[in-house]
C-alpha cells in the first residue's frame, strides 16, 4: 500500500504545480525607466500560444538595428503586422502585448518616413493604454513616457516639427494629477522635455504651466536645494527668457547656480550652462562686457569637462561679442580655436558646418584688420569645403545653412550678385527635399531682401526686387501661421512686417512704414517684450518722419515702459528710447527737456556702449546750441568727437 499512497500523493503534487502554472503569469513586468507597469493576467498557456510573436517582435528589432536596409525594414514591417495579429487573435485587441508591438511599429513607420501611418498607429497604442489605465494604475505613465519618447525621436532623429506637434498634443492631454502620482521620478523630466519642446515651437506661454509642474514634483521629493530642483528653475528661466521677461528669468538663474554649484560643485558641467544661459540673457540685453565675463566661467568648465559641439558654439558667440566691441584678436583666437576642435575633435560630416562657418568669421575679421588677401583665401577655402560638404551629403539641411552663412558674408562685401546665386541654390535644396521647417525658406527670402537693401540708393530696382522678395517672406509666414497656430509663426510674421518696415522708410515711405509697424505691434501685443518695444519705436519714428512730434513722442514713452517693465529702469533699450524722445523734442523745440533725456541715456550707456554715448553727446551739443550756449555746445561736440576718436583709435590698436 506504501508505494501506491507514494504514487498517488506524486500524481498530486504534479496536479497542483501544473494548474497553478495555468494561472500564474511567469514572464517579469515590463520596465521602461523606472516605470514598472502592471500585465493583464495571461497565464502559462497565453504565453506558450504568443512565444512565436515575441520571437517575431525580437527578431524585427534585430533587423532595424544600426545601417538597416530598405529590404530589412521591409522585413521587419512583415514581422511585427504577423505579431499583432498572433497577439490579437490569442489575447484580445486589448491587450498590453498588443499596444507594446503597435508601438514597436510605429518607430519603425517613422524610419520609413511613413509619418501619417506612423500616427494612425499611435493612435491605436494609446486607445489601448485608454482603456487599460480606465481599470489598473501605471497605464496612464506608460502613455507619458511613449508618447514623451516618440515625440524626441520625431524631432531629434527625423526633425519632423509638425508630427512632434500632434503627438505632444496628445501628451498634453494627459490627466498630469495622475502623471504625477503614477511617475514621481519621471514625470518632472517629461514636463520639462514637453514644456521646452513647445518654448521651440513659440508657444512659450503655455510651457511655463509644465515647468511649475516639474518644479512642484522635485519641490517636494527631493526638496529645493538638489540638482534637480536648480535644473528645474533653469528651465524655467529660460521659458521666462523667450518671453523677453529678463528681469525674473536672470533672478531664476543666479538662484538656480547657487543651488548647482553647492551640490554639484564649482565646476561641474550643469553649472556651466547655467553661466552660458546667463551670459547670453545679459548679451540680448546689450551687456556685453558681462556677457564674456559669464561665458569665459563657462568655457572654463566645458575645456575639461564639455561636449566638444558645445565648447565650440561658446566659443563662436563669445567671439562675436568680441568682436562687436572691437576686441578683434581676441575674437580672431576664438574662432580659430572652433574651426581646431570641429575640424579635429569631431570631424566630417559633423563638424563641418560649423568649422565653414568658423573660417567664415575668421576671413571677416581679417577684412576689419586689412589682410584682404588673407581673407580672400579664407573664404575660398569655406566655399571649396562647401562645395565638397554637398558632394558628400547631396541636398541635406546642413548644406542649406552653410550655404546661408556664405551668402550672407558675400552681401556684406558687396558681392550681391554671387550672394543672391548662393541663396537661389539654398532654395532649390531645400524645395528639393521631403520635409524641411518652412521658416528656413522665410529665412532666405528676408536675407535675400536685405541684400538687395543694403545697396547704394541708386540702384532702384534693387528695392524693388527687395520689396517683391519681403512680400514673398511675408506669405510664407502668413502660411505658417494659418497652418500652425503659435506664438512662433505669429513672432515670423510680425518681424518680416517689421523688416519691410525698415525699407519702406529706407526709400522714405513713412505713411506705409507707419501701417506695417502697426500690424507688427497688434501680433506682438499679447506677448510685449523687446520685439514690442522694437515695434513702437518704428512707429515713433515714422510719426517724427511726417512731422507728428506729440503722436511720436507719446509712443516713445510707450516704449520707454514696455522696456522698462522687462529689462528694468536702466536697461540699454530704454537709453535709446530716451534718445530718440529727445530728438523729438529738439524738433518741438524743447531744448531743456531734451538734455534732461539724454543725460539720462548717458548713464545708461556709460563706458560699455561709448558710440551710442558719443552719439547722445552730440545731441545734446545741438540742444546746447538752440539755447544760445555755443561755447558749452563747441565743448561738448569736442567729447563726442573724442569719444568717437578714442574707439575708432582703440580698434585700431587691436587691430
Amino acid at each position: 500500500m506504501a508505494p501506491a499512497r507514494g504514487c498517488f500523493l506524486r500524481i498530486v503534487a504534479i496536479s497542483v504545480a501544473f494548474a497553478c502554472l495555468v494561472t500564474l503569469d511567469l514572464r517579469p513586468p515590463p520596465r521602461v525607466g523606472t516605470l514598472r507597469v502592471p500585465q493583464p493576467k495571461s497565464g502559462f498557456f497565453a504565453w506558450f500560444r504568443t512565444r512565436r510573436a515575441s520571437r517575431l517582435r525580437d527578431e524585427a528589432l534585430r533587423l532595424t538595428e544600426q545601417d538597416a536596409s530598405d529590404e530589412d525594414l521591409d522585413r521587419a514591417y512583415d514581422l511585427l503586422s504577423e505579431a499583432i495579429g498572433i497577439y490579437r487573435h490569442k489575447l484580445g485587441s486589448d491587450h498590453l502585448e498588443v499596444a507594446e508591438t503597435l508601438a514597436q511599429m510605429t518607430r519603425l513607420l517613422c524610419y520609413q518616413g511613413q509619418f501619417g501611418d506612423a500616427l494612425e498607429c499611435i493612435g491605436q497604442t494609446m486607445a489601448i493604454y485608454d482603456s487599460l489605465s480606465k481599470t489598473k494604475e501605471g497605464y496612464i505613465a506608460h502613455m507619458g513616457m511613449i508618447l514623451i519618447n516618440m515625440m524626441d525621436f520625431l524631432l531629434e532623429e527625423r526633425g519632423r516639427v509638425l508630427e512632434a506637434e500632434i503627438i505632444l498634443n496628445r501628451f498634453l492631454d494627459l490627466d498630469r494629477s495622475r502623471l504625477m502620482l503614477e511617475a514621481p521620478e519621471d514625470a518632472p523630466r517629461w514636463f520639462d522635455a514637453a514644456a521646452n519642446t513647445l518654448r521651440g515651437m513659440g508657444r512659450t506661454l503655455e510651457s511655463l504651466e509644465l515647468h511649475d509642474c516639474a518644479i512642484s514634483i522635485v519641490s517636494k521629493r527631493m526638496g529645493n536645494e538638489s540638482w534637480q530642483f536648480g535644473a528645474c528653475l533653469q528651465n524655467k528661466a529660460w521659458a521666462l527668457a523667450d518671453l523677453d521677461k529678463n528681469s525674473e528669468a536672470f533672478q531664476l538663474y543666479e538662484q538656480a547656480l547657487a543651488i548647482l554649484t553647492n551640490s554639484l560643485g564649482a565646476d561641474h558641467i550643469e553649472v556651466g550652462t547655467t553661466l552660458s544661459n546667463m551670459a547670453y540673457l545679459l548679451a540680448d540685453q546689450g551687456e556685453m562686457e558681462s556677457a564674456i565675463q559669464y561665458m569665459e566661467r563657462a568655457i572654463a568648465i566645458l575645456r575639461a569637462y564639455g561636449d566638444p559641439m558645445e565648447l565650440a558654439r561658446y566659443l563662436g558667440d563669445g567671439g562675436m561679442w568680441l568682436e562687436l566691441m572691437g576686441r578683434v584678436t581676441e575674437a580672431l583666437g576664438k574662432y580659430e580655436e572652433v574651426v581646431k576642435i570641429l575640424e579635429s575633435d569631431i570631424g566630417y560630416p559633423k563638424g563641418m558646418p560649423g568649422a565653414i562657418g568658423g573660417r567664415i568669421q575668421i576671413a571677416r575679421v581679417h577684412r576689419r584688420m586689412g589682410n584682404t588677401e588673407y581673407a580672400k583665401s579664407v573664404h575660398s577655402e569655406a566655399c571649396e569645403l562647401a562645395s565638397e560638404l554637398r558632394a558628400g551629403l547631396g541636398n541635406h539641411e546642413d548644406v542649406v545653412l552653410v550655404y546661408i552663412e556664405i551668402a550672407s558674408d558675400l552681401a556684406k562685401q558687396g558681392r550681391l550678385d554671387e550672394s543672391l546665386k548662393m541663396y537661389n541654390q539654398s532654395l532649390d535644396i531645400v524645395r528639393s527635399l521631403d520635409y524641411m521647417d518652412p521658416k528656413y525658406i522665410w529665412r532666405i527670402y528676408i536675407d535675400m531682401a536685405n541684400a538687395r537693401m543694403s545697396q547704394e540708393d541708386d540702384h532702384y530696382n534693387d528695392h524693388v526686387e527687395a520689396f517683391e522678395l519681403f512680400d514673398k517672406a511675408l506669405e510664407v509666414a502668413a502660411s505658417m501661421c494659418s497652418s500652425r497656430e503659435d506664438a512662433l509663426a505669429t513672432t515670423i510674421l510680425a518681424k518680416t512686417l517689421t523688416e519691410k518696415a525698415n525699407l519702406l522708410m529706407h526709400v522714405d515711405k513713412y505713411a506705409e512704414a507707419f501701417q506695417c509697424y502697426e500690424h507688427a505691434r497688434v501680433l506682438q501685443e499679447s506677448e510685449g517684450g523687446l520685439a514690442l518695444g522694437e515695434s513702437l519705436r518704428g512707429m515713433a519714428l515714422a510719426q517724427k518722419q511726417m512731422g507728428k512730434f506729440p503722436e511720436a513722442a507719446d509712443l516713445l514713452d510707450q516704449v520707454v515702459d514696455v522696456c522698462g517693465s522687462e529689462f528694468g529702469d536702466d536697461c540699454l533699450k530704454g537709453g535709446e528710447a530716451y534718445s530718440d524722445k529727445a530728438e523729438v523734442l529738439l524738433d518741438q523745440n524743447q531744448p531743456e527737456e531734451a538734455i534732461a533725456l539724454l543725460n539720462r541715456s548717458l548713464q545708461i550707456f556709460g563706458a560699455n556702449h561709448p558710440l551710442k554715448a558719443a552719439k547722445a553727446q552730440y545731441v545734446i551739443a545741438k540742444a546746447l546750441d538752440k539755447q544760445h550756449k555755443h561755447c558749452e555746445a563747441q565743448a561738448m561736440y569736442d567729447t563726442a568727437l573724442d569719444t568717437c576718436r578714442s574707439q575708432v583709435q582703440a580698434m585700431y590698436d587691436t587691430a
